[in-house]
C-alpha cells in the first residue's frame, strides 16, 4: 500500500491530512513535535490524556477526550503531544 496512484506514500510521509473532496488522504507537513514537559500550567489535563492513553494502547476500555479552553490555553498541544 505504498506507491499506486490512489494510495498514499505511508513509507515517505510520517502524517497525512483528509482531503474530503476528493475523498482521499493528502500527504502533510509533519506531525507537530511538542514536549510534554514544555506544557507547563495543566498537569491535571496532562495526566489525564496519557492515562486514557496508556488505557486505549494497552487494549483495554478508554474513554474519548474532550479538551476545551479559551484559545491559546494548550488544549491541542496536549493531545499533540501524546
Amino acid at each position: 500500500m505504498d506507491g499506486g496512484p490512489d494510495e498514499p506514500s505511508f513509507g515517505r510521509h510520517q502524517a497525512f491530512l483528509w482531503d474530503g473532496r476528493r475523498k482521499c488522504l493528502r500527504p502533510g507537513k509533519g506531525p507537530a513535535h511538542i514536549d510534554h514537559d514544555d506544557l507547563i500550567g495543566i498537569d491535571a489535563i496532562k495526566r489525564e490524556g496519557i492515562r486514557n492513553t496508556r488505557t486505549f494502547i494497552s487494549g483495554m476500555r478508554a474513554n474519548n477526550v474532550l479538551l476545551w479552553g479559551e484559545r491559546g490555553t494548550g488544549t491541542s498541544s496536549v493531545i499533540k503531544s501524546l
